[in-house]
């Protein structure tokens, strides 16, 4: 079988998908974290479990991030992202050009 062509990060499912996880997880974390901002007082029990919750949720959509980046189908990202661009990758290349 012939070497999986490169594709753009956006065409990813596993992307798409961890940045759906990511949602509910900033949901849960802004609230608190403004409220207390607002009043000027510390966070009780519920809030910190709460931004626990959401940054385990955070951490879980970046590491399925990674690990898509990382996967066997090489991904590009857009010329304003870090990583490797479409313009790295030549035909059917599966590896990035080298540039010095």
């Amino acid at each position: 079988m012939p070497p999986a062509k490169a594709k753009s990060i956006f065409q990813s499912r596993t992307f798409w998908g961890a940045m759906v996880a990511l949602l509910p997880a900033i949901a849960i974390v802004a609230p608190p974290l403004g409220k207390a901002a607002d009043e000027g007082r510390g966070l009780s029990g519920t809030e910190i479990a709460n931004i626990v919750v959401g940054i385990t949720g955070v951490l879980g959509g970046g590491t399925a991030i990674a690990g898509r980046v990382a996967a066997a189908t090489p991904v590009y990202t857009p010329e304003w992202a870090p990583g490797p661009n479409a313009s790295d990758f030549d035909e059917g290349e599966e590896e990035p050009k080298q540039t010095s």
